[in-house]
């Protein structure tokens, strides 16, 4: 993989993350990152079907920035999960 391509696709896996991590609803944003995560793993491949993968992980990059801007319209701001509460206990200790 030439230095190019490793750069786009490092970028491409950073902002897919830090888009995921913007919803609101725990599961959603879990489901999200792990399903980054283990598309990353899967896709370990060489050169040639690599600007394929990037064009398709660019697409569901803006598909995600859509489904959490949606998700935060609507998203009760008084609702948390159980999850994020313990989440926030941790940090405190």
């Amino acid at each position: 993989m030439s230095s190019n391509h490793r750069l786009v696709v490092l970028t491409l896996y950073k902002n897919l993350l830090k888009e995921a991590r913007k919803f609101s609803d725990y599961n959603c944003r879990e489901y999200a990152i792990r399903r980054i995560q283990d598309r990353f793993r899967e896709n370990m491949v060489t050169a040639v079907t690599l600007d394929k993968l990037i064009q398709r992980g660019n697409e569901s990059l803006e598909m995600l920035r859509r489904q959490t801007a949606i998700d935060n319209m609507y998203h009760s701001k008084n609702v948390k999960h159980h999850m994020e509460s313990l989440q926030q206990s941790n940090r405190k200790t």
